[in-house]
């Protein structure tokens, strides 16, 4: 262990430092040496401050060696250190942490936080109910295409406002409510989803609204 620690210190003096890190840290990670990668990590995350791929990798290894609690502590860390730019993406890989090793309330809650912030971002509802189908909770994964889906539908109905779905996203959205219900949900449930369907259709053909 000295040597790699001699070799580690004369590596990092070089233009490709981070990478060096991270290349021992899996060494580390590979040889059951985990106190050692964690506090490598520590190293990298004071030296790279602004690395969200280095907050993430780092929360993923806390999370899964069942470090909940420190996990969430560089979560906060996190979001002191990125530019704002980055806090979505921070979040939403956060909270695919605490669905995969943690608290999975904790993890809707991240989840929730960014669609009520962010509700014309289509990909965060998208990956909210994917997440949510992931770990077995249907009912609430329909829930949210729902909530999506006719969110949407207000203002398309609205108004031709410039952030109205794109009708190929529109489409990929009903697509996977019908898929889920089809596999998870009632008969209702699923000609809820086929009128939702056949209103789409029917306000393209009639094209946008007019402005007033």
């Amino acid at each position: 262990q000295e040597s790699l620690e001699e070799v580690f210190q004369e590596s990092i003096r070089s233009a490709d430092d981070l990478e060096i890190f991270r290349s021992l840290i899996e060494i580390y990670r590979a040889t059951d040496k985990t106190e050692e990668a964690q506090a490598l990590y520590e190293k990298m995350l004071r030296k790279f401050k602004g690395n969200l791929e280095n907050f993430i990798a780092y929360g993923k290894f806390l999370f899964s060696n069942q470090k909940p609690d420190e996990g969430r502590g560089v979560f906060q860390r996190a979001l002191k250190s990125l530019p704002k730019a980055d806090h979505v993406e921070v979040t939403h890989k956060f909270a695919q942490l605490e669905f995969a090793f943690g608290n999975r309330e904790r993890g809707t809650a991240l989840m929730e936080s960014l669609v009520s912030s962010f509700p014309k971002r289509t990909d965060l509802w998208i990956v909210f109910a994917d997440i949510l189908v992931k770990y077995k909770d249907i009912p609430a994964a329909s829930l949210a295409l729902i909530a999506l889906v006719f969110h949407r539908s207000v203002f398309q109905r609205a108004a031709a406002l410039d952030y109205c779905m794109n009708p190929r996203r529109m489409k990929a959205i009903l697509s996977r409510w019908l898929d889920l219900e089809t596999a998870h949900g009632s008969p209702q449930q699923v000609a809820l989803v086929k009128h939702r369907v056949a209103e789409y259709i029917e306000s393209q053909k009639r094209g946008p609204p007019r402005s007033l």
